[in-house]
């Protein structure tokens, strides 16, 4: 058996899951309760049984599943690969591993090797890849794939680099979520010249890679080799997270007017998202233009952007970093921010910078009456306070002690 334990639940899926449908829930808890009571159950529904079971995160109901079918002699690969599914989507690497004992193939090792990677067990991703070359089982590119997302995550961005170049010896076509592995990799490791190499040395690089190679370069403060990768994939067709990176850059950099044309692009052909909103208002901070700020929020607004929290957060700064204490304080309350603790920080930064003591405390009392406690909060409170007194030479604490 390859698990054992207490009474098995119903599966029950997620209300998210609204694609999934109803009847054919009711029907594999009744076939789960066959199953439990002794009467019979062929392999195509038990399979049809172990991915509903994975869809309503219950991997204990798959492994009862195959371990029943297992012990009538009726359990076959294409079962034991959707049970392993069901398990990977748990993130239940030690139960995927259990599984592989019964044998190996590319389909099931793919998937344990994902629930590996969701488990943060980068060791186990590769220690069952090593194994499969052992067993000469060929990896493809959805095994590469989920090794490398292991490794980058697991903070071994050389080993995603080693996979890397083994995909291409081995002739394994890299998908889009391949190169997404190993910029993501780049990234975390610094390691911008790589993700440039990457970017020069592809036959046809698409979007998605000048987009992730330009982050990657983002990260390390190369904005103006951003700007070059940007300049070249204009040449094989811009989109909205192409063009977000390109305002990351043209940001980082301080020149918000170009900021500002990239986003008035954006606009005209109905690509602007939360991201683009987001960097742009990010722009104005350094050059204090938060005027330009408040227009880009209100833009998102318009627009319906689904990160308007986000953007109004980042606003916040622009407004914190300004001393624009009143516009932050109106935006806090036309947006109905008070109960989110990083908006109510930055309104706390803002009113701190101008010395306004007493607008410093009416905040923090509306937070604690609003129930919000963080360290984020905490802590812009604190300094909020010692602003106030540094610029007026009195605050709230001379306040409470007279």
């Amino acid at each position: 058996m390859v698990c054992a334990g207490k009474p098995l639940d119903l599966p029950a899926g997620p209300k998210s899951q609204t694609h999934w449908n109803k009847q054919s829930r009711r029907n594999s808890f009744s076939a789960l309760e066959d199953l439990k009571s002794g009467r019979p159950l062929d392999v195509v529904s038990a399979t049809k049984l172990a991915k509903a079971c994975g869809k309503a995160k219950k991997w204990e109901a798959a492994i009862f599943v195959f371990d029943t079918l297992r012990s009538r002699r009726l359990a076959d690969a294409v079962l034991r690969g959707a049970v392993v599914s069901a398990c990977a989507s748990c993130a239940a690497w030690q139960a995927t591993l259990d599984l592989l004992k019964v044998g190996l193939d590319v389909v099931a090792c793919s998937s344990a090797i994902t629930a590996c990677e969701r488990g943060q067990q980068w060791e186990k991703a590769i220690g069952l890849l090593m194994e499969m070359r052992k067993q000469e089982v060929q990896p493809n590119v959805i095994t590469y794939n989920a090794a490398m997302s292991a490794c980058e995550k697991g903070d071994s961005w050389q080993t995603a680099f080693v996979l890397f170049a083994e995909m291409v010896e081995l002739k394994v076509s890299p998908s889009v979520v391949s190169y997404g592995a190993v910029m993501a990799a780049c990234r975390k490791a610094s390691a911008w010249e790589r993700a440039l190499d990457l970017a020069w040395v592809l036959d046809s690089p698409n979007r998605v890679i000048y987009s992730s190679a330009m982050e990657a370069l983002l990260e390390a403060d190369r904005w103006q080799l951003a700007l070059v990768l940007w300049n070249h994939a204009q040449t094989t067709g811009t989109d909205a997270a192409l063009m977000s990176s390109a305002m990351s850059a043209w940001a980082q950099g301080g020149n918000w007017s170009q900021v500002q044309v990239l986003l008035e692009e954006l606009r005209e052909k109905s690509m602007a998202d939360g991201m683009a909103y987001t960097n742009a208002i990010n722009s104005c901070e350094a050059s204090g233009h938060w005027e330009l700020a408040l227009s880009f929020l209100q833009a998102s607004q318009a627009a319906g952007s689904r990160d308007s929290l986000v953007c109004s957060s980042c606003a916040l700064a622009v407004f914190a970093s300004a001393a624009v204490w009143q516009v932050a304080l109106q935006v806090l309350d036309s947006w109905q921010l008070s109960q989110d603790a990083v908006a109510c920080g930055a309104a706390l930064r803002a009113c701190g910078r101008a010395g306004k003591w007493q607008e410093v405390l009416q905040l923090v009392q509306q937070a604690e009456e609003n129930c919000i406690t963080s360290t984020i909060l905490c802590n812009a409170a604190i300094t909020a306070q010692l602003a106030t007194q540094v610029h007026s030479g009195r605050g709230p604490w001379h306040c409470l002690h007279t």
